[in-house]
């Protein structure tokens, strides 16, 4: 599981439904699911962790009633590139810490990205994960987000304080790998590194060991 957080997805799409299915057993707090069709947000809601609201993600009305202002990710996803645009404006001006919009002009990135949101062009994705399979099958089959048998997991260090101070490459264990480490100066690979409080660590790590990844870790530590 990651950490606690408030998530909103908003806007039915396949892009959508498959961002939630992805999403909602893999996160702690809560993940709101907006659909505007009432008996698709029965159908959401009977995903675990999944509070379902029925509404249009361009509703004052409805948006006021999403906790937009303590929410950690918005993701407005409809097939509407107008209406995933106006959703994430005003989300983002309610508050929220990180906003994304699904958008199919790419010629909107520079304007989102210039007001704090970022854009998703789900096309230019599928195509780069696409590509991924086509020229190195065996990457793709080692860290797919679906069905690859590792998963890429970040871990803050505060949640494991017994990492501090401890040297990137002498981090190992058969179940896992730490391959990077992220801070304020970037992120690095370099063996030689020294792991902090408040850096984040990139972690592949087998999904047999979902829930015990954080044990893992001090045991590694421990020997």
């Amino acid at each position: 599981m990651h950490k606690n957080l408030t998530i909103v997805v908003a806007g039915d799409s396949t892009f959508s439904w498959e961002l939630v299915k992805q999403l909602h057993n893999q996160v702690t707090g809560k993940l709101y699911f907006v659909l505007e069709d009432r008996e698709l947000a029965i159908e959401a809601s009977a995903l675990e962790n999944v509070v379902a609201v029925s509404g249009d993600l361009t509703d004052v009305e409805l948006l006021e009633e999403l906790p937009l202002g303590s929410c950690d990710i918005f993701v407005a996803g409809s097939k509407e590139e107008r209406s995933n645009v106006l959703g994430a404006m005003y989300a983002k001006n309610a508050g929220t810490s990180k906003v994304y919009a699904r958008i199919f002009s790419p010629k909107l990135e520079g304007l989102l990205k210039s007001i704090g949101i970022e854009a998703i062009l789900t096309s230019f994705t599928s195509a780069s994960y696409t590509a991924v399979h086509l020229l190195q099958p065996n990457v793709a089959e080692l860290v797919d987000l679906a069905t690859g048998q590792f998963d890429l997991i970040e871990i803050m260090v505060n949640n494991v304080p017994e990492l501090d101070h401890y040297r990137l490459g002498d981090l190992e264990g058969k179940e896992f790998n730490v391959v990077a480490i992220k801070n304020e100066a970037g992120i690095t690979v370099d063996s030689d590194a020294i792991i902090h409080l408040n850096d984040t660590l990139i972690v592949i790590y087998d999904r047999n060991n979902r829930g015990k990844i954080h044990q893992t870790l001090k045991n590694a530590v421990k020997k």
